[in-house]
């Protein structure tokens, strides 16, 4: 019975404008709202990625000597990562890598200017920074 009711309304012909309302269905707001926030995501998450940076970083420890901060990285395996140049982060004090050099037991250490006061700092050496837009298409 009920195909019976769907094969005639296929086979039914529109001869009334009036007749459009049994097949067009009026969408409500409410769909036109969850699609508008959905697309209103999607813009403001490609905005955020394209701008938004994932930053890889060697653990080290700086001496700050007068105006000097000699930076000694704690992982060897990524020694052969930091280049002049880098972000060196100490606290909310960030400085660049001025020059990198090896120890008399082939430790790698950087030179860096600071207005730092003496003492021995943790420190963090940017070796890596990534475009979350980037990490979607490759």
């Amino acid at each position: 019975m009920k195909d019976q009711v769907v094969k005639d309304a296929r086979t039914r012909q529109i001869t009334s404008p009036d007749q459009l309302h049994d097949y067009l269905h009026v969408t409500s707001a409410a769909v036109w709202i969850v699609m508008a926030a959905i697309i209103l995501l999607l813009v403001v998450s490609l905005i955020w990625s394209s701008q938004a940076t994932i930053e890889s970083y060697a653990d080290a420890t700086a001496k700050v000597s007068g105006r000097s901060m000699i930076v000694r990285i704690d992982d060897p395996k990524l020694q052969n990562e930091i280049k002049s140049g880098m972000k060196i982060v100490v606290g909310n004090t960030e400085t660049k890598v001025a020059s990198v050099g090896h120890d008399e037991n082939g430790n790698l250490f950087a030179v860096a200017g600071t207005t730092l006061s003496n003492g021995t700092y943790s420190a963090r050496i940017v070796y890596r920074q990534t475009k979350v837009l980037s990490l979607l298409f490759n």
